[in-house]
């Protein structure tokens, strides 16, 4: 399949083709470069320089590079300058959606991905807005979206187009990076720019009817708006379409929260400049994603944190949490070099995981893509994955747990999982680009697909995998892979019992936000989140999901009287519902800044072993396990207490007495030593070794 994208230069365009490369299919991008960047585009990426308006253009690129599908971005999308100059908007984005919608009906092109907007609802009522609100557009921008919208859903109806409309809500965050910096009027970037030039950033209006005054919208990381990208093209490619759906993340954050988190993130303490209203700016537009994350399997995995310090990081790179400084450029890897991590979208822990990966990789100069290893399957089939897993981790955890207690004691259980996923082992090695310099799995399922490939000599290049896991089940082991990264001694004795070759503990890693925090920090982030600013809290998580007894655990923690319990129930409405109900301790829902949260609590109450536990170290925070999940939630608490980074109770009545000896005795001290220590090695330098000293060694010696 070959896809157009228009306006595949610019900001939202470099991420959707990098996005559809990182899938082995064939990219081509028009863009007259008005507002784009060349830079944006790949290499290898054929460039058609023309306008969308130009019909001819459009027509001649469809047939000249075989177009089976176009995704349309090209447009103007300010807001302000709509109202000031609302002819410009339409002759551009409505005349540049007639132009491409007529080509395609020329040529026969029947598969399309229209960009358009929360702008076309307006300033709707309630907390979220579904796709079958009414739209109202309060604006020209939003109005040339809706009429485009209109366009499309016609032009389907009479010539038989496939597509599917997504409508962004406010994007932020770094995709492809570029020697010139982009700029907009977006709130994020104009912000962060405003704070690194040392001046005040603008907020258009104090007194809107929110809690403090200012707008309250739905931020997106690029990121995020390229995965929908494809999950929309793999189901136009599967033969669904005809259907509208929002892309945010489904929280809504207000100005004032925005520039928060630019203190948090930058330190800096700037004071901002209060301006009237815009014109055309409602007061709250929040999505609700529930749609595209049950038709589409897609979800959002960055939160604004991410996107502040992505804009921040792409004006002055900051050294991460432990203040390394920058890289000499002799431990940089080849400019450009491409590493592949695997990994899989079934909960946010191994989401961070890879994507400070991969963060750490692009600080040392490779390019890096991370690849959703559901994708190997068929479509359809990895929402289906997914959602079994979930459903099983949520509703029957006995039979998750005696499902992974008979793989670790089943000694066939990993050469049948390596059975099993033969026949994905050709569509792995398809989406893999052809310059791919390393592999690296971040899943077991992809150490299983991966190794075997790197032991035939299919795979050419090193094959590395990143054992998120402290507790090491056998399926994460296979033959072929070159070097495990184990995060502690413990979880390296366990790697090698089974059998791996070349293990080395290599430390963790978690976003450069989380650190310790002063006393100073704690005392503002209590009042940022309305906590009481004394007193012992215990921070209750239970992943993205809210999985486990999370309700009797914080019925057991207020019950010691030793702290009161902060729940946060992420995406889970049910338990979210549940624990109001129950009036217990302090409920939160989905925490976007969880770094701050750290800040305010005494201690981390977790029963997953996964990310949010490493974060808490990270911030010099004591961990409990207590209640953890069946299967990997009880390795991992087994192998961290091993390696005494965290406490684990097994009793409800050792719940109090643990709770004050890591909060305020000695046994806590060493436990915040022992996980800070952590992260004094690096995952990614070990990568980058790795993959720097197969490339030397593939050089001849010129003296040889």
């Amino acid at each position: 399949m070959t896809w157009l994208v228009t306006g595949g230069a610019g900001y939202v365009g470099g991420a959707v083709v990098q996005a559809l490369l990182s899938t082995g299919r064939r990219v081509v991008v028009l863009d007259d470069l008005s507002r784009g960047d060349p830079a944006a585009v790949p290499v290898e990426v054929p460039l058609v320089r023309a306008s969308v308006t130009d019909k001819a253009a459009v027509r001649r690129a469809l047939v000249e590079h075989a177009v089976t599908g176009v995704i349309h971005l090209a447009g103007l999308k300010s807001v302000a300058e709509s109202v000031a100059e609302p002819l410009k908007y339409y002759r551009q984005n409505v005349g540049g959606t007639l132009a491409v919608i007529e080509a395609m009906a020329d040529v026969g092109v029947r598969r399309m991905v229209l960009s358009s907007s929360a702008a076309v609802y307006g300033a709707p009522e309630g907390d979220t807005i579904s796709e079958d609100a009414v739209p109202c557009p309060a604006n020209p921008y939003g109005a040339t979206k809706l009429i485009s919208e209109w366009m499309v859903a016609d032009a389907a109806r009479a010539f038989g187009i496939g597509h599917v409309i997504l409508r962004y809500f406010n994007v932020a965050g770094v995709g492809v990076r570029t020697p010139h910096r982009r700029t907009d009027a977006n709130l994020v970037p104009s912000a962060v720019d405003a704070v690194t030039r040392g001046e005040s950033p603008v907020v258009f209006g104090r007194d809107y009817p929110t809690p403090d005054g200012s707008c309250v919208r739905d931020f997106v990381h690029v990121l995020d708006v390229a995965a929908a990208h494809v999950a929309a093209v793999d189901a136009l490619e599967a033969g669904a379409g005809g259907a509208v759906y929002n892309v945010g993340c489904g929280v809504g954050h207000s100005v004032g929260q925005v520039l928060d988190t630019i203190r948090q993130v930058t330190g800096v303490p700037f004071v901002e400049e209060i301006r009237a209203r815009r014109e055309g700016d409602p007061p709250r537009v929040v999505a609700s994603v529930e749609k595209i994350g049950r038709e589409l399997g897609w979800r959002p995995r960055y939160g604004l944190s991410d996107m502040v310090r992505d804009e921040c990081d792409a004006r002055s790179p900051r050294p991460d949490s432990r203040e390394r400084g920058p890289t000499p450029a002799s431990e940089l890897g080849e400019r450009g070099a491409r590493i592949v991590v695997l990994s899989a979208s079934v909960g946010a822990g191994h989401d961070g995981a890879t994507r400070e990966l991969a963060r750490r990789l692009g600080e040392r100069g490779f390019r890096v893509d991370v690849l959703d290893i559901l994708r190997v399957f068929s479509w359809g089939s990895e929402r289906l994955l997914r959602d079994v897993y979930r459903n099983v981790l949520c509703t029957a955890p006995w039979v998750y747990g005696a499902l992974f207690g008979l793989a670790c004691r089943l000694p066939g259980a990993a050469p049948i999982t390596r059975a099993m996923l033969r026949p994905a082992r050709r569509r792995l090695l398809q989406l893999l680009p052809p310059d791919t310099r390393g592999v690296v799995a971040a899943y077991p399922l992809a150490s299983q697909l991966v190794g075997p490939l790197r032991r035939s000599g299919q795979l050419s290049v090193p094959a590395l995998t990143y054992l998120t896991d402290f507790g090491v089940h056998p399926i994460w082991i296979a033959p072929g892979i070159d070097v495990h990264c184990a995060a502690h001694e413990t979880s390296r004795a366990q790697a090698c019992a089974l059998g791996a070759a070349d293990v080395r503990v290599a430390g963790r890693m978690v976003s450069a936000g989380f650190q310790p925090g002063s006393a100073e920090e704690k005392r503002h982030a209590r009042e940022r989140f309305g906590l009481p600013p004394d007193g012992r809290l215990a921070l209750l998580v239970a992943g993205s999901w809210g999985v486990g007894e999370v309700a009797a655990t914080a019925a057991d923690i207020a019950g010691t009287g030793v702290a009161v319990p902060v729940v946060v129930c992420a995406r889970n409405t049910t338990l979210y519902r549940r624990l109001q109900r129950q009036g217990v301790g302090h409920v939160l829902g989905w925490v976007d800044d969880m770094s701050t949260l750290m800040h305010a609590v005494d201690v981390l109450v977790e029963n997953a072993g996964g990310l949010t536990a490493l974060e808490a170290m990270a911030c010099g925070l004591p961990v409990v396990t207590y209640r953890p999940v069946a299967g990997h939630g009880k390795a991992n608490a087994a192998t961290m207490a091993d390696a005494e980074v965290v406490t684990w109770v097994r009793r409800r009545g050792a719940l109090a007495a643990a709770l004050l000896e890591v909060v305020d005795g000695v046994r806590g001290q060493r436990q915040r030593d022992a996980g800070l220590a952590l992260f004094e090695l690096d995952p990614a330098t070990v990568v980058a070794d790795t993959v720097k000293n197969a490339e030397a060694q593939a050089i001849p010696d010129p003296a040889g």
